[in-house]
């Protein structure tokens, strides 16, 4: 179904119940009372909530090890993954796809977990043209996680990516398609978010396409404006604060985000070709959402690390073409303490 081409995924190690059996040499956290917790992560974060959180980055710990005492109790476990956002496209390209969402609540893990290594992987960003990769939750495991890179946007004579969600497409090309609501089939406890991106406008006055959100599809662009980009997703369980501390070089970012500081997912903003059209057409649900875009005459921005916003693409004229780099996905464990 996935084909990972940044990090090999790492097996569960000898999971018993699933065809191994306990490898019982790893030390878990949590006090062993029985419900769900353990060790690992880039941070682990008690804020004050109630709930502990482990938050997993692009490049970072690959990870959870399990305590030894969990006898399968997943009341009140709450899992966030976050795949990479698409690249935006250089020459007034469209705007990069966000990364797929994957939200689970009461995840049924078994209770042969007590004591191992749970695997995750977590997908950057696409530095340049191309889709963001995937992250996901228990590779390769009955209770897997899978959350899709954003699709790249097109530009001249190549078209927009698919991906959780699609890239926005280039002039008369249309956006690429959003993949994630078909993802993690058979599991109600998983919400997945992702849609369309959509379509430039040609003949002239020449404009771009928007990469879809985790929240809402991209608009199409038309006669003097360039296509609108898809919103981020509200996910409120996990507002980045509460995971990802002020020394980390995301906090910033993370944090500028005002009220939306739970939002996931915003597509890319188009580019557009000289003279520019009056609007950027990049809603407030966009950017905050993590979603790049380019002020005209600039190339394009770069989504916003941890969220998995899409790029931008650019809005320089022909001999200026660097479009935005998609930001990178996120997993996060929360579980009450």
């Amino acid at each position: 179904m996935f084909n990972n081409w940044y990090r090999k995924e790492k097996p569960i190690q000898g999971l018993m119940g699933f065809g191994g059996g306990a490898t019982g040499n790893l030390t878990g956290g949590g006090g062993g009372g029985g419900g769900f917790s353990g060790t690992g992560g880039s941070y682990e974060k008690t804020p004050g909530d109630g709930y502990k959180y482990h938050m997993f980055k692009n490049g970072g710990p690959t990870t959870f090890t399990v305590d030894p005492g969990f006898n399968g109790d997943t009341t009140g476990v709450d899992i966030l993954v976050v795949a990479g956002g698409g690249g935006g496209r250089n020459r007034t390209g469209g705007g990069g796809g966000a990364g797929g969402v994957a939200f689970a609540s009461n995840i049924p893990l078994p209770s042969s977990l007590a004591g191992n290594n749970l695997s995750i992987t977590v997908g950057g960003g696409n530095d340049g043209p191309g889709n963001g990769q995937d992250s996901v939750f228990g590779p390769g495991q009955p209770f897997e996680i899978r959350s899709l890179g954003g699709g790249t946007g097109g530009t001249d004579g190549l078209p927009a990516g698919p991906g959780v969600s699609g890239g926005g497409g280039h002039y008369e090309y249309v956006g690429g398609n959003g993949l994630q609501p078909q993802q993690n089939p058979g599991k109600p406890w998983v919400t997945n978010y992702g849609n369309n991106g959509n379509s430039g406008y040609a003949p002239h006055p020449w404009e771009s396409g928007a990469g879809g959100g985790a929240g809402s599809g991209a608009t199409a662009g038309g006669p003097g404006y360039r296509g609108q980009a898809g919103s981020g997703v509200s996910i409120p369980t996990f507002p980045s604060p509460k995971f990802c501390p002020p020394g980390d070089p995301w906090h910033a970012a993370l944090s500028g985000r005002g009220s939306n500081q739970a939002l996931y997912g915003g597509g890319g903003g188009a580019g557009s070709y000289p003279p520019y059209s009056p609007s950027l057409n990049m809603p407030s649900g966009a950017i905050d959402g993590g979603g790049g875009y380019a002020p005209n005459g600039s190339n394009g921005g770069d989504g916003i690390n941890g969220t998995g916003g899409g790029g931008g693409g650019a809005t320089n004229g022909p001999d200026s073409p660097n479009a935005g780099k998609g930001g990178d996905g996120v997993v996060v464990i929360r579980y009450p303490i």
